[in-house]
């Protein structure tokens, strides 16, 4: 595997770690379906662009290429549960965000993830999708990796 694969199979394993705590019912990486209102909370996790922020100076074509990978982490939930009670994203979201980046701070600079640079590059919500009742806030970490000799 990939340093990038590795990177986003513990985030994965971290979400998973604090699925009960955050009160999420799924979980997925690269959603090829939505989630439906039964699944919700949930978290997605979708890779975003990947950028090559440096070209190896001893290979005619660059390679291998240090990038950069964006790795989205979307929270998804109802505005309000089962009971009628209303649903905090926020809190739901400050969990996730400590427990991918081991910190619990609101700051995080930097942090590690299988020994790959993470760097958080900004929060994204509360949004709606324009559906009644549902919102969203996404985390957009920075993943810098290089890539495998082949």
């Amino acid at each position: 595997m990939s340093q990038l694969d590795d990177a986003i199979a513990e985030v994965k394993s971290r979400i998973k770690a604090v699925k009960d705590t955050a009160g999420l019912k799924k979980y997925r990486n690269v959603p090829t379906r939505p989630f439906s209102e039964d699944d919700l909370p949930a978290v997605a996790i979708m890779e975003g662009n990947d950028d090559i922020v440096k070209r190896n100076s001893r290979n005619p074509q660059g390679f291998p290429f240090k990038r950069e990978s964006e790795l989205i982490i979307e929270v998804v939930a109802a505005k309000e549960d089962e009971n009628g009670d209303p649903v905090d994203i926020k809190n739901i979201y400050r969990i996730v965000r400590a427990s991918v980046l081991q910190n619990p701070w609101l700051v995080a600079p930097t942090s590690s993830i299988e020994g790959v640079p993470a760097v958080e590059m900004r929060k994204e919500g509360p949004m709606a999708y324009g559906l009644p009742g549902i919102l969203s806030m996404r985390l957009v970490l920075g993943i810098m990796y290089q890539d495998d000799v082949i």
